[in-house]
């Protein structure tokens, strides 16, 4: 989504200091790092390993030197799996574990709520987390971190989590802000392991890089993240409904025009005008108007059954689009031309209706459905958005089978339709055609494309 690429790329400038001034007031970097506790153990940074330039009275430094000892008091990962086991877990509110689930996208996320004993956090103390300290995801996705909050409890690592405590000299939220940022992310999935669930390591983390501006930088970059995207959270939700109508409004708004058309309710209708619709089949109904009628299908409707073909789809022929397949036209009896509607009774298209003008070939779970009255009763297009409107509604719970479902004939014999007279059905057919381009106009306006 839009806002959340914004955010993405303003954490890439604020990381490689655009996105605030450098001020010579600041007290120097050096000031800072006499206050780290530097990591023996860690590697030192290679050129070759530095992602970008960054200005002047900035360092980089990898996160284990960041943090506030050097030892697993600051800097450790989850218990082995045999170290805490649901036989280690209680009912009682004592020491919350920290599961993949609550490291959230935007925070902590209180879910699936798992609790061990005080007497099980001795045995993996190390692993005890405190509010304020950072819980970092090694998978799902991996290097995913969260600033833990006050639960309220004592709190305890989860398997695939690892604990960071920074150092207290250095701003916590930049931190967490240049952890969630492209380039950090970048480097943690640069040397992911596993296949279907990639995971990275406490080692790995230790010795990701991080950009260090001065102290009064760190907070002039945090207080400019924070106030873009607050401003970025006022517009998500109308972001967020656009990307449900992008989703929606097209079957949605123009199945409910249809519907509403189809029941009368444009004010398109004439009593004085004539049905010369007759049948003995008239099913009694409210709410339409007094001159339109409802039958069956099977009682205006010619339904033809496609053929049964063991070479369906392998002629070198001409082919015609109209189904969920392309359709080779022969020279049979099962070819059709006119003004036909093509039903898939079976497979990923079923309760789609089609209508068509060319000549076209049917083949077996394929229904085709003309009219038996001329133009003057039966206006075939009419018919079809009737089918658009109703139709797959209508099969919702008329299925049969189970792995390939499919739509018996007589299903489709006893589909109940509302007739108007011929010149309403004309009216609505005009209306229906003028008002859904407009549709499709609107969609190509909400529809913003990302790129």
């Amino acid at each position: 989504m839009i806002v959340d690429e914004l955010k993405k790329s303003i954490l890439d400038y604020a990381i490689t200091g655009k996105l605030t001034s450098q001020l010579d007031k600041d007290i120097p970097i050096d000031k800072l790092y006499e206050q780290l506790k530097i990591d023996n153990k860690l590697s030192k940074i290679d050129e070759s390993e530095i992602p970008f330039v960054i200005p002047n009275g900035w360092k980089w430094e990898k996160l284990g030197n960041l943090a506030e000892s050097t030892d697993t008091s600051s800097f450790a990962d989850g218990p082995f799996g045999s170290n805490l086991k649901t036989q280690h877990y209680t009912l009682n509110p004592e020491v919350r574990i920290i599961q993949l689930s609550n490291i959230g996208e935007n925070g902590w996320n209180n879910e699936n709520e798992k609790y061990t004993t005080y007497e099980h956090l001795k045995t993996i103390s190390r692993c005890e987390v405190n509010a304020g300290d950072f819980a970092i995801a090694k998978m799902m996705p991996a290097g995913r971190p969260i600033i833990v909050p006050n639960l309220g409890t004592k709190i305890v690592l989860g398997t695939d989590a690892v604990k960071f405590v920074p150092n207290k000299a250095l701003n916590k939220k930049y931190l967490y802000y240049v952890m969630k940022s492209p380039m950090f992310v970048k480097q943690v999935y640069s040397e992911v392991h596993g296949i279907t669930r990639v995971r990275t390591s406490l080692n790995k983390l230790k010795n990701y890089l991080i950009p260090l501006p001065p102290i009064e930088e760190q907070q002039r970059i945090v207080d400019k993240i924070d106030e873009l995207f607050a401003k970025l959270d006022e517009v998500k939700p109308i972001e967020e409904e656009l990307d449900k109508l992008k989703k929606v409004f097209s079957n949605d708004i123009k199945k409910s025009i249809i519907k509403s058309i189809m029941c009368g309710n444009l004010n398109l209708n004439n009593l004085n005008e004539k049905n010369n619709l007759i049948t003995d089949s008239e099913i009694k109904i409210d709410n339409l108007p007094i001159n339109w009628r409802r039958v069956k299908a099977k009682k205006i409707l010619n339904v033809i059954t496609g053929k049964k073909d063991a070479n369906y789809g392998k002629s070198d022929g001409q082919y015609l689009f109209y189904t969920c397949a392309n359709i080779p036209i022969k020279s049979s009896t099962y070819s059709f031309e006119g003004k036909n509607l093509i039903l898939p009774g079976n497979g990923a298209n079923v309760g789609l209706t089609i209508y068509s003008e060319e000549k076209f070939e049917a083949y077996q779970r394929t229904y085709v459905v003309n009219s038996k009255y001329d133009e003057s009763v039966i206006n075939l297009k009419f018919i079809y958005y009737y089918f658009v409107a109703f139709w797959n509604e209508y099969n919702k719970n008329k299925m049969y089978g189970s792995a390939i479902p499919y739509i018996k004939l007589g299903n489709l014999q006893d589909f109940e339709i509302n007739i108007p007279p011929i010149e309403e059905q004309q009216r609505i057919v005009d209306k229906l055609e003028q008002l859904l381009p407009l549709c499709d106009d609107i969609e190509k306006l909400i529809n913003i494309e990302d790129n």
